[in-house]
């Protein structure tokens, strides 16, 4: 199996690139057999302020865990792994500050990351940094957004609030799962490979993209090469002109098979794409549906032996116990199960207490396009082009949670005319 990436950035209106992105080795031959190939994407958030070096910190940590992978340790396992270091990565350059950072400060960053493997794509992310795949002249979302508008949707599906209250809540865009918290609230992955076909593309990118063109409009630019695509979905969202355009990444892999390489165990080639995500869903709601089932079931039998045996004096003399009934039956209340769209499964993620590491200088405008080979381990970084900030106000991310959403912005600049597209090397921050 061949690997063939591509990649485009550019600093948008904004004043600061708070984008990163990166890849794997290709290489280390000898790992790519069991790790695969990884790239990865960041969006710092401009709202908790520094988002570059967060954006930053993550990604370093991400691909440097994942570089340590060993044979026996399974893709899944260690994409989580090295999320779990990526987020203390980013509470540890808060705490400890350092290169700006004011010791203490609160950080975030979204992250998303394919490792392809053979003929399977393993995924994971946290935030709203998107995953695609191209196939059939058809872009499909793989991962699931972690904002506010999952829980409104929820809401408004069992009436407690309108549709159009849920469509036009301010708050629709705030993350409920970042990287930068003690613990990470929610995390989007797969444990079972996705296969992979002939041609097909898998596509990163930050919200800088799709929050500014359609799904249409992303499927028109799509090219025959990863850096095409690449390119031509950073241009596009240029050429839209959108005010206070924020920052673009979009990184782009391609698969090409080889002779001997086969079908991946136990995968399924013939159904649709959006038909297995659909599946693999609706296999994960049932097994809820029915673990609740049976705890209600076996709630009920103890429910029912303990009246029995309340009713029984025989019975209870016989279990050892006072037989005289009590003047009415004591009752327990069950606690009530949480709704869904107010929580989710938690990952203790506590920082480890160590320094944290300096943010790399920025490096020089880059006003063309410019593309290089993989030729050496790659680390992750960001890269910006800038100008004089014109001073006008732009919105930034916010962070939203059951009990507080922090708020913030940035200034904005005009657009800038390049297209920055480089593949990031060994120790070089982009």
């Amino acid at each position: 199996m061949r690997y063939v990436p591509g990649n485009a950035q550019h600093i948008g209106s904004r004043e600061e690139q708070e984008d990163s992105f990166g890849f794997s080795s290709l290489e280390d031959s000898g790992f790519v057999r069991h790790g695969g190939f990884v790239g990865a994407v960041a969006d710092g958030m401009g709202g908790l302020g520094h988002g570059r070096e967060a954006s930053q910190a993550a990604l370093r940590a991400f691909l440097r865990g994942y570089g340590r992978k060993q044979e026996t340790e399974s893709i899944p396992d260690a994409l989580e792994r090295s999320v779990r270091e990526a987020n203390e990565a980013v509470v540890r350059a808060g705490r400890d500050g350092g290169a700006g950072i004011t010791a203490g400060s609160a950080l975030g960053s979204t992250l998303v990351a394919a490792a392809l493997k053979d003929r399977s794509l393993y995924w994971i992310s946290v935030g709203d940094s998107a995953l695609y795949l191209w196939r059939n002249r058809r872009l499909t979302q793989l991962t699931c957004p972690h904002t506010f508008a999952r829980v409104l949707r929820r809401r408004a599906a069992v009436g407690e609030i309108s549709r159009e209250e849920a469509l036009q809540h301010p708050d629709r865009e705030a993350l409920t799962s970042y990287l930068g918290e003690p613990t990470v609230p929610e995390v989007d992955r797969n444990r079972r490979g996705f296969h992979l076909k002939q041609g097909d593309q898998i596509v990163l990118c930050t919200d800088g993209i799709f929050k500014t063109l359609s799904i249409e409009q992303m499927q028109a630019a799509m090219g025959d090469s990863p850096q095409r695509s690449s390119e031509a979905l950073v241009e596009r969202t240029l050429a839209a002109g959108a005010p206070h355009q924020d920052n673009l990444t979009v990184v782009a892999i391609a698969t090409e098979c080889e002779p001997g390489d086969g079908e991946p165990a136990g995968e399924r080639t013939g159904e649709e794409i959006a038909l297995q995500i659909s599946a693999t869903r609706g296999v994960r709601k049932r097994r809820r549906v029915l673990l609740l089932a049976l705890s209600g079931v076996l709630l009920a039998a103890v429910a029912l032996r303990g009246l029995r045996d309340w009713r029984s004096p025989a019975a209870a003399t016989h279990l050892g116990v006072d037989a005289t009934p009590l003047a009415a039956p004591h009752n327990r209340s069950q606690a009530a199960l949480l709704r869904a769209s107010q929580t989710a499964p938690h990952t203790d993620l506590t920082a480890a207490p160590h320094r944290g590491e300096q943010a790399a200088a920025q490096a020089a405008p880059r006003p063309s396009v410019r593309t290089a080979p993989v030729t050496a381990p790659l680390a992750a970084g960001s890269r910006s082009t800038t100008s004089d900030p014109q001073g006008a106000s732009a919105p930034g991310r916010t962070a939203a949670s059951a009990t507080s959403r922090v708020p913030g912005g940035k200034t904005s600049m005009q657009q800038q005319p390049g297209v920055a597209t480089k593949m990031p090397q060994h120790g070089q921050p982009f």
